[in-house]
């Protein structure tokens, strides 16, 4: 967990920046453009679902399609969006409960569907990503660093 207080304002001015130039590198896109980006880079194709991971009707779902469409899958990578920025004394339990929900919650109801799944065939592997992005370039990341 990172304290923003340890770094200096040059250094998240630093982040910022960076952050700023990965931005104009690879501006944001839609779904479809990025399924199309990838597969052209990779050579892969790339079967995008979108879902919302706090919903465990949406989590079914999808893995639902994965397996309809692939028969197995072979490695989970959970990246959720991090949750907004506000100060402590800003916030409530709801803004607690949903970050909870969307950091942690959502990580787990995926293990649930897929580690079944991953068992049966003998193989599988679950790689969990977070990023300090959204405290870098966030005044009050108390959210995004406590969970």
């Amino acid at each position: 967990t990172a304290n923003l207080n340890s770094f200096k304002k040059e250094e998240l001015e630093s982040y910022q920046r960076i952050y700023e130039r990965f931005l104009k590198k690879h501006p944001p896109m839609n779904k479809k453009d990025k399924a199309e980006n990838i597969e052209k880079k990779t050579g892969t194709k790339v079967y995008p679902i979108q879902a919302n991971l706090e919903k465990i009707e949406d989590i079914k779902n999808m893995f639902e399609k994965i397996i309809n469409k692939f028969g197995k899958i072979d490695i989970l990578v959970n990246n959720t969006g991090g949750p907004p920025s506000v100060k402590f004394e800003d916030t409530s339990i709801n803004h607690w409960q949903k970050a909870v929900d969307q950091l942690l919650m959502s990580n787990i109801n995926c293990y649930y569907k897929v580690i079944p799944v991953m068992k049966k065939q003998g193989w599988g592997r679950i790689i969990n990503m977070t990023s300090i992005a959204s405290q870098a370039s966030s005044k009050d990341p108390v959210l995004s660093i406590s969970v």
